[in-house]
């Protein structure tokens, strides 16, 4: 391993040489400053580009701080996709929605509910559907009105969607979202090991098609967060460096 190759000491920026990296204990040492590092840590960074300019973010991404909390905010909007969101979910939910509303008029009909004039009549050869078919077309639809809310949702975050990085002394977290509508998952400055970019288990085929990268932050516990897999390069690598020099090597400066 030359030291063109060689991974780096994120301490004085020494190469560590083959001697000094134990690859079956995942052992990378710095002689220079005596520190023993993860050797996949330095292999996952050393594929970004580090010099990043944190007062001049890529589009998309904006960055707030107080005091010692820092706050990453990045669009989705993505127009190209909201348009194909758009039109797929018309065409799913309008042939879903024709069934719904059969089965739906059935249900009301058995509730002895009366059913809207514009609603169709549910029939089935002559005969009203009757409480087992009615039942058993609600089950059946499930999956089909499942995807459909998805593809809508899809849309929406393509719209307006937003992921946001919140980086505390307390409790740190990643959002994904529409407003304040989302899922976040959470975790401690202290637990994580590693951050950076690499691709999803599931998406790593031998062809190399449909690969998309994601950022990781990899906790002690073995615990991954992926996200940004919509992000573009410029953004994964900003936000990915930026989070590595937050919570592993602590040389941010704001």
């Amino acid at each position: 391993m030359n030291n063109q190759s060689a991974p780096k000491c994120p301490e004085c920026g020494n190469a560590i040489t083959g001697d000094d990296i134990n690859v079956s204990n995942n052992i990378a040492y710095c002689r220079v400053c005596n520190v023993a590092h993860k050797f996949s840590t330095l292999l996952s960074i050393g594929n970004l580009t580090d010099n990043i300019d944190i007062n001049s973010p890529p589009g998309g991404v904006r960055l707030e701080t107080h005091g010692n909390n820092l706050n990453i905010d990045v669009s989705n909007r993505s127009i190209g996709t909201a348009i194909g969101m758009l039109f797929f979910a018309l065409f799913w939910n309008g042939i879903v929605s024709i069934f719904v509303l059969l089965v739906t008029a059935s249900t009301l009909q058995h509730l002895n509910v009366p059913i809207p004039v514009w609603f169709p009549m549910p029939v089935t050869n002559e005969d009203l559907m009757d409480v087992r078919t009615t039942v058993f077309m609600w089950v059946f639809l499930t999956p089909f009105i499942i995807i459909g809310v998805t593809v809508a949702c899809a849309f929406l975050f393509a719209i307006g969607g937003k992921t946001k990085i919140h980086v505390s002394r307390g409790l740190s977290y990643v959002f994904k979202g529409i407003g304040s509508v989302g899922y976040r998952k959470n975790f401690k400055i202290a637990d994580v090991s590693d951050v950076s970019i690499s691709e999803s288990p599931w998406q790593s085929g031998d062809s190399g098609s449909g690969r998309r990268p994601s950022i990781v932050i990899e906790t002690n516990s073995g615990k991954k967060i992926r996200f940004g897999t919509m992000f573009t390069s410029q953004q994964q690598n900003f936000i990915a460096v930026l989070l590595y020099k937050t919570l592993i090597t602590r040389d941010a400066k704001f």
